[in-house]
């Protein structure tokens, strides 16, 4: 079992919400423009992974995959299922391949709805999205 963890507004530090298998934790690094650095800690090897930063006042997810974390069988990127739930006011994603450089950007409400859910061994449940419905931006 994992916790949650809110700070401020969109999270506080000691309200804890349990999800399956890992722990996320978003922490204020610009309280002036309301950037949140966030982290999953995943129970099977306990060390956090940084999974992105949030923008608040732009409602923007930033996150970065490289080709290996496409998954092949639906030609969709994945994302925390549970992180995604808990980003307050989340508009938008912008994804980053590491590998091409290219940028992608989809809605979140086209993600919340387009998007199939995967559950592997050792992790928490992803949403994945098919390329076809990510337009590629700069």
């Amino acid at each position: 079992m994992c916790g949650v963890g809110w700070i401020g507004t969109l999270m506080l530090a000691n309200n804890v919400k349990l999800v399956n298998n890992c722990s996320i934790q978003v922490a204020l690094t610009h309280p002036d423009d309301e950037i949140y650095e966030v982290y999953i800690t995943l129970t099977k090897d306990n060390r956090p992974r940084r999974a992105g930063v949030y923008y608040k006042q732009k409602s923007m997810f930033v996150t970065s995959r490289n080709n290996e974390h496409l998954f092949r069988k639906t030609n969709a990127w994945g994302i925390n299922a549970n992180m995604l739930e808990m980003l307050e006011g989340l508009t938008i994603i912008h994804l980053v391949n590491e590998d091409t450089r290219e940028h992608f950007e989809v809605g979140y409400e086209t993600f919340k709805n387009k998007s199939r859910e995967f559950s592997f061994d050792g992790y928490d449940t992803q949403k994945f999205l098919p390329l076809i419905y990510w337009a590629r931006s700069k």
